[in-house]
């Protein structure tokens, strides 16, 4: 007697789900009823001293798995059918979710969609476990691994599939593959043309909008999910337009699916997990089908903006709703067990830990940052670049600048940030605006010169009077930071390097200095009285200071590209070079 679900209303939510479930299960055993979606065992084991009970259960798990039902299966431990009721679990521990499903994962594939429910009881207080079967499953399941005997005979074996058919247990024969596989094929088909239905619709709709008058085309869930072209189109025109409040309603729009749309999943809460495997699941649809392309369209509005030389109050938004984001992290208390302290470079696409918004955030914001540059477009730079936040994950807390990587979760990344960004991101949703990847890594080398010579003027190697400056009205704020400049020519930083020169020689109330700060003070207080060739030194002694750190790298690691500084900063780092030993 499967459970009846209401047609045409809302999915229950976990708590209404397991209520019901109980109430159910409670009901079968007390009849003592067999039913093909129901299956009652007083006890089973999953142990490795237990092979053959173990086997028995990889079995039964099969058999629910790969029966030809379209409605949720149900298998209770705990339960004697005979006597119509329960007996207490003894090895409770056994079938903790996540033990389950390491155990699934490596006997059986591919793994059923299964959910276990360790701590329920009756009335009485006799504890009993509930594992529910998905009612749609990627069959075959088929068993990926052997289970032996302490005499080595074989009990369950790699390539066995086992179906349920009615109350019993019995191997598969051909029949079954074939309603299986066709199964397969016409669930295939109705996703193919699920898809093709939805992209026509996407574009109907969203054609639709754009034929209308200015004032009527409002954003909606379809320009965020269809194609790429309707959302710059949208963008063109609400720029041309300068409509402001269809501007704020696509903004209010990505961040409901960036920020609020976590409450779904109950992120935000403290409540325990009940199946930390379901919960990743979800998670995993969730960044996928709502964040990801939100966080897409966010990181492209801004790209747009820099493109057609937005309003700059409207562009303001952007890196505000990219910090909001990456300090909701904080806040997914949920995802706290889903991820480790590592973040696995080769499985980042399947990283659904706490820190997840925070990295996204962060790749999103140096994007930004970085077309900024490449089109010369520095006041674009400014609102991303004085940007601070709260370390993530940092045991004392403290601020650094967003684009600073404040991020202590160690993240595998052997080519470096730059590479990481492009190829894990960049490439495929915004490459476009940088052209090729060799474009990408110039303008971010320049990037990165830009950060570490706020972090050379904030922790004092520039001078006293500026780290004295940050200490007083920055307490709380850390500027030590590692470019991703060492792997890289130093050439590719020179032309902003000839730029800053340039503009420190106008006088630090230039505006590109205003720009390419995070603090703009401490520089004027190094700089503002000081003579041409004062300021040249800065330039010249931070230029030496990047070529040092770059050969003091081990040789060990790799072998830094050779650097020439071109006929304008050449003679001035040689020059500083030498006054610097002839001082020593």
């Amino acid at each position: 007697m499967p459970i009846e679900k209401e047609a045409n209303s809302d999915p229950p939510q976990l708590s209404d789900r397991v209520k019901r479930y109980r109430e159910e299960v409670v009901r079968v055993v007390g009849l003592g009823v067999e039913h093909p979606c129901f299956e009652l065992t007083q006890q089973a084991s999953i142990g490795k001293e237990n092979s053959k009970e173990k086997a028995d259960f990889l079995k039964l798990i099969q058999g629910l798995a790969n029966a030809h039902l379209q409605e949720e299966r149900f298998l209770v431990i705990g339960a004697d059918k005979k006597n119509r009721t329960f007996v207490a679990v003894a090895n409770l521990t056994e079938f903790d979710p996540a033990n389950v499903s390491k155990v699934l994962r490596r006997f059986l594939s591919p793994m059923p969609a299964v959910e276990v429910f360790d701590s329920l009881a009756t009335d009485q207080g006799i504890p009993f476990v509930l594992l529910v079967f998905a009612a749609r499953q990627h069959r075959p399941i088929v068993a990926s691994g052997e289970v032996k005997d302490e005499e080595e005979k074989i009990l369950l074996r790699k390539g066995d599939v086992w179906i349920k058919e009615g109350t019993g247990l019995r191997e598969a024969i051909s029949e079954d593959f074939q309603k299986m596989i066709q199964e397969r094929v016409e669930a295939e088909a109705n996703s193919i043309a699920r898809t093709q239905f939805a992209h026509f619709r996407d574009e109907i709709i969203v054609a639709q909008q754009l034929v209308q008058p200015s004032g009527r085309r409002i954003p909606t869930a379809d320009l965020v999910f269809g194609k790429d072209e309707n959302f710059r189109l949208y963008v063109q025109d609400v720029i041309i337009g300068q409509d402001q409040a269809r501007f704020e309603m696509a903004v209010e729009l990505l961040r409901d699916l960036l920020v609020e749309s976590w409450n779904r999943l109950g992120a935000y809460s403290m409540e325990a997990i009940e199946n930390r495997e379901l919960l990743r699941v979800q998670v995993l649809e969730h960044k996928r089908d709502y964040f990801l392309p939100a966080l897409r369209r966010l990181v492209e509005l801004g790209l747009l903006l820099v493109k057609h030389d937005g309003a700059k109050d409207w562009f303001a938004c952007v890196p505000d709703l990219l910090v909001e984001v990456f300090e909701s992290a904080g806040r997914l208390h949920r995802f706290w067990s889903l991820g480790g302290d590592e973040i696995s470079g080769s499985h980042f696409d399947e990283y659904v830990g706490q820190a997840m918004p925070a990295v996204e955030a962060l790749i999103g914001a140096r994007t930004v940052a970085a077309y900024a540059i490449k089109r010369r477009r520095f006041n674009f730079v400014a609102p991303v670049l004085k940007k601070y936040v709260e370390v993530f994950s940092s045991t004392n807390k403290y601020l650094a600048p967003l684009l600073f990587w404040p991020l202590r979760k160690l993240i595998e990344m052997p080519d470096g940030r730059i590479s990481f960004c492009w190829e894990r991101r960049v490439q495929n949703a915004w490459g476009g605006y940088f052209g090729n990847r060799e474009e990408f890594v110039q303008t971010a080398c320049q990037l990165e010169f830009v950060l570490e010579l706020n972090s050379y003027v904030g922790i004092g190697l520039a001078g006293a009077r500026a780290k004295q400056w940050f200490d007083q009205y920055k307490p709380n704020v850390s500027f030590e930071y590692v470019p991703d400049l060492w792997r890289r020519s130093l050439n590719l930083v020179v032309p902003i390097a000839e730029e800053l020169l340039e503009a420190l020689k106008r006088g630090t109330g230039d505006i590109l200095i205003y720009n390419l700060t995070v603090e703009k003070a401490p520089l004027e207080l190094l700089l503002s009285a000081a003579q041409d060739e004062e300021r040249i030194n800065f330039m010249a002694g931070f230029l030496d200071h990047l070529q040092k750190g770059q050969t003091g790298i081990s040789p060990q690691l790799f072998l830094p590209p050779e650097c020439n500084w071109g006929d304008k900063l050449g003679p001035l780092v040689q020059s500083f070079r030498g006054s610097s030993r002839s001082c020593s």
